[in-house]
């Protein structure tokens, strides 16, 4: 059995464990864990570093940072540099490390990716289970919206439609995307339609030709989407528009403030784009840095990942994107004070506030789509839910809140909730299960799994 075989059937056997509904036997994980470091020989690790440094140097956007990263892994794999690895997801973290002390790229990381699918899966478009948080008006003719993510399926943009159409007659937007961590086009470009009164370019997007990964069909279906025939000879460009609805709607003329912070990918392509074109002001920190899009591609019979980007965005005019930088807020304040500064350049008295205001200043995962509590609003867990998925990683603890005290980290993966598997769980149900008063979590923290346990009442 190789590295890839015994790392797929190591995994499988974890996560049937684990999603069996009861505690894991601890001779399956120790089993499991056995074999998956046995399969680490040097041979088998060198096909893997192989079979990365192809990818990279194929498709990843920048042919010549490409073939950096792939001398580099191949070099330090024939000087033996790997042969010693005993753990895999210490191998991913790694490569991961030296990848990026050779050309900093803020998407580019390798991961486990379990053995459930192979191939490419390019330009990820998450569910929007948690993408929008508060909706609401927060003094007469001001709207407030954040948002946590950017999906780019047809429930999230029928739902952005609404919400907007809900606050249409509004003479201003604050549009909170200081934990937007990034998506894609869909409910973006529905955002824009109601900001815009004329179409207007907003960003161009340059994809390495040959590793599109289905962006050629993504992008040839988007009315948004115009490509540029007169492209250099290995890419394919795009230029990204704004297309105002008809009829123009009335938030055209509101004034809007983008809020800034550990904003990042997708997210930030939004902020600039508004910022550019001076359709926002945007307020807080400068964002993430993180502006070369693409996504996962399975290698190694599916047992490793990297997210690949493949192509970047970047403001024709000045050519310039905004990968490793961020992208500057027009005023710079401490993030929590972000929206009290939009709020005072609005000339909003405090006594014309709603309650709703101290809603939103609570920790920054507090959310809330019209009222209705969200999974992440009482026990200060952030995750996607992915209908179907046989694990949900967990991607930012609130502090103070009951996750926190129950001792729950970033990077843990939930593989049960008060004993239900996260596969055989719907969307309303994992709402639901979320929301109650005790909440009993299985999870996998590395090889290790543990049960925590937390309540409302903590």
């Amino acid at each position: 059995m190789n590295l890839v075989q015994s790392l797929a059937a190591a995994a499988a056997a974890i996560v049937v464990a684990a999603t069996a509904g009861s505690p894991a036997p601890a001779q399956t994980m120790s089993q499991a864990m056995a074999e998956t470091r046995a399969a680490l020989t040097p041979d088998a690790i060198r096909g893997a570093v192989e079979e990365l440094a192809s990818i990279l140097q194929q498709r990843y956007v920048f042919p010549d940072a490409a073939n950096q990263y792939a001398e580099h892994l191949r070099s330090r794999a024939q000087a033996g540099a790997y042969d010693g690895a005993s753990d895999p997801q210490q191998l991913a973290a790694q490569l991961t490390g030296e990848l990026n002390s050779i050309h900093r790229d803020a998407h580019l990381r390798v991961t486990l990716n379990g053995g459930s699918e192979t191939g490419r899966r390019v330009l990820r478009a998450p569910p929007g289970d948690d993408a929008f948080g508060e909706a609401q008006w927060l003094a007469d003719g001001v709207a407030y919206l954040r948002i946590n993510i950017i999906p780019g399926d047809d429930a999230s943009k029928a739902r952005m439609g609404q919400i907007l159409d809900q606050y249409a007659e509004a003479n201003a937007l604050v549009l909170d995307l200081r934990t937007c961590r990034g998506g894609t086009l869909g409910v973006m470009d529905v955002l824009l339609s109601r900001l815009y009164s004329q179409p207007r370019q907003l960003m161009t997007m340059d994809t390495r030709r040959g590793a599109d990964g289905g962006l050629e069909d993504f992008y040839a279906g988007a009315s948004t989407m115009h490509e540029v025939q007169s492209a250099p000879r290995n890419v394919r460009r795009w230029q990204h528009w704004a297309q105002p609805t008809s009829p123009v709607s009335s938030l055209a003329d509101a004034r809007v403030f983008v809020l800034t912070d550990e904003t990042a990918s997708a997210c930030e392509h939004l902020s600039l784009a508004l910022k550019e074109t001076g359709r926002a002001t945007l307020i807080g920190a400068t964002t993430r840095g993180a502006g070369n899009y693409g996504g996962e591609e399975a290698f190694g019979n599916g047992v490793f990942q990297v997210f690949l980007p493949i192509g970047r965005s970047y403001i024709e005019r000045t050519g310039q994107g905004w990968e490793s930088v961020g992208v500057a807020p027009d005023r710079a304040v401490a993030p929590q004070e972000a929206l009290n500064e939009a709020l005072r350049e609005l000339n909003v008295a405090p006594n014309a506030m709603t309650q709703a205001l101290a809603q939103i200043r609570a920790p920054r995962d507090t959310v809330r789509v019209d009222g209705a509590a969200s999974p992440t609003r009482r026990y200060g867990i952030g995750t996607a839910m992915q209908v179907g998925a046989s694990s949900l990683e967990v991607m930012e603890i609130a502090p103070g809140f009951p996750a926190a005290r129950s001792g729950l980290q970033a990077g843990d993966r939930i593989v049960s909730i008060n004993g239900a598997p996260v596969s055989s769980l719907s969307a309303d149900q994992f709402s639901a299960a979320m929301r109650a008063s005790a909440l009993t979590l299985d999870v996998l923290r590395g090889s290790e799994r543990m049960t925590l346990r937390m309540s409302l009442d903590s």
